[in-house]
């Protein structure tokens, strides 16, 4: 091997050392990550009424409806109810507010068929959500069946093919009943003026009347007694009575 050779074969080999080396260096070299992207979604808008600005909302499933209604707004009532039926006004006013800025930050689909409205529950819907304003115009919301997690159910506009994930919270007024909004609290009752009072449990009457008489001993205990459905009577433990009438 001549001098000239050798010399090229050396160069070759440092070459080849010098680009291993290189190779090496750029191989352990930890690549940059990606930022995340973190684009803040801006909430899906199902309803979006002041309360004042409704006049009725209707929430209709297949096995109840409930109806809503308002003359101004601010003071509101249920439609078919029985003549004694007593509104907790505090409890419906939460409903109002809840139903009437319903909204979402999660979106299912943008561009959803009938397949997949069927698969969401929402052809046909489970609950169907009419809106009407103080114009007397009208605004629908359809809701469907729970995701497979429990944390929400799939919504969306009436027509629209956007499907969203109303939050359970937000849901859980969709499903109320009317027995939800009941005052079963008793009536106040100014027992001085008490003539009688009955009740019935498990099939039974009793009839409590003020008692009659001066026994100052058992009026110590209590001014009633239990006249029926014993043979004698009996002084009612009056304190507990009057618990009993004011508990809700």
């Amino acid at each position: 091997m001549t001098r000239k050779t050798r010399k090229l074969v050396i160069s070759l080999i440092t070459l080849m050392v010098i680009t291993a080396a290189f190779l090496f260096t750029r191989l352990k070299e930890k690549p940059k990550e990606a930022a995340p992207i973190t684009a803040a979604q801006t909430p899906e808008i199902l309803s979006d009424f002041t309360v004042t600005s409704l006049r009725s909302i209707t929430v209709e499933s297949s096995d109840k409806k409930m109806h809503f209604y308002s003359s101004d707004g601010e003071n509101w009532i249920i439609s078919d109810v029985s003549d004694n039926y007593r509104i907790v006004k505090d409890q419906l006013a939460a409903e109002i507010r809840t139903l009437s800025k319903l909204q979402s930050r999660t979106i299912v689909t943008g561009n959803a068929d009938g397949a997949q409205l069927l698969e969401y529950g929402l052809n046909p819907p489970e609950v169907l959500i009419t809106f009407k304003d103080i114009e007397g115009e009208t605004l629908s919301v359809e809701v469907g069946k729970a995701n497979p997690s429990g944390t929400g159910r799939y919504s969306r506009l009436s027509g629209s093919p956007t499907v969203v994930l109303l939050p359970s919270y937000a849901a859980g007024a969709v499903f109320k009943t009317v027995e939800d909004f009941r005052d079963i609290s008793l009536p106040a009752v100014n027992m001085e003026k008490l003539s009688n009072f009955e009740f019935r449990h498990n099939g039974t009457t009793f009839k409590i009347a003020p008692r009659k008489g001066d026994d100052n001993y058992t009026s110590m205990v209590s001014p009633f007694d239990i006249t029926s459905p014993f043979r004698n009577h009996y002084a009612l433990d009056s304190q507990t009575f009057q618990k009993i009438l004011g508990e809700e």
